[in-house]
């Protein structure tokens, strides 16, 4: 007789799906929002000197609805699949990278709640994300390499991500904490009337976007199934 698969066992076969679907979801939102922008000097968005939140900012952006409801869905997305991950591995390492994930995925979903236009907490909510992604994609990284050769259940590679990640984040957390690195103080709202053609932040923010991204698909695409 069959036996029948438990619900623990079916969440480890679809949890890689989770990061695979947030990614490409919350990467198309971005590149709408990004298509339909039009600032306070009426320019368009560009990735060398506007910031991943200004497509967030009610009453500016066209699409600030939608990207916001995406970071919702995206931190929503982020807990379930570090939970996976964490359960996948099993060893310490991965327990407290699912610990980190979580609070990381809630910070993400805070940015939605807390958009720019509310800047005080959009500010705490979005360093507090950077600082736990760090943390996971680290801790993370380093559970995969702890793996034992008998119980491999993410393939090594997929530290290398990890290493990207936990590269772009600690750059950006590192400058982040200089006032006024590569052009105006990005914390005050008059700097964005003045924007340099190249706003270093606003360049490593995007940073570590797109390294987070490749960070859940490629450790996805790595992952070993049970027997």
């Amino acid at each position: 007789m069959e036996r029948k698969t438990t619900p623990r066992e079916r969440f480890l076969r679809l949890y890689p799906l989770l990061g695979v679907a947030g990614s490409a979801m919350i990467s198309a939102v971005i590149l709408f929002a990004a298509l339909t922008y039009s600032g306070r000097q009426s320019e368009p968005f560009s990735f060398l000197n506007h910031f991943i939140s200004e497509l967030g900012q009610l009453g500016v952006s066209r699409s600030a609805a939608l990207f916001n409801a995406a970071m919702v869905v995206s931190g929503a997305l982020f807990i379930p699949y570090c939970v996976g991950l964490g359960l996948h591995i099993g060893s310490l390492w991965s327990r407290l990278g699912t610990a980190v994930g979580v609070c990381a995925g809630v910070f993400c979903a805070g940015v939605g709640f807390f958009p720019m236009n509310n800047l005080p907490p959009h500010i705490t909510t979005s360093l507090w994300f950077f600082r736990c992604g760090l943390g996971t994609t680290l801790l993370f990284g380093v559970a995969v390499l702890a793996q034992r050769g008998d119980r491999i259940r993410i393939r090594k590679h997929a530290a290398l991500f990890s290493l990207a990640a936990v590269a772009a984040y600690g750059v950006f957390l590192a400058l982040a904490g200089v006032r006024g690195i590569g052009g105006p103080n990005p914390m005050d709202p008059a700097a964005f009337a003045n924007r340099p053609r190249l706003w270093l932040l606003a360049v490593l923010e995007w940073s570590v976007f797109f390294a987070t991204v490749l960070w859940f698909l490629g450790v996805a695409l790595m992952v070993k199934r049970r027997n």
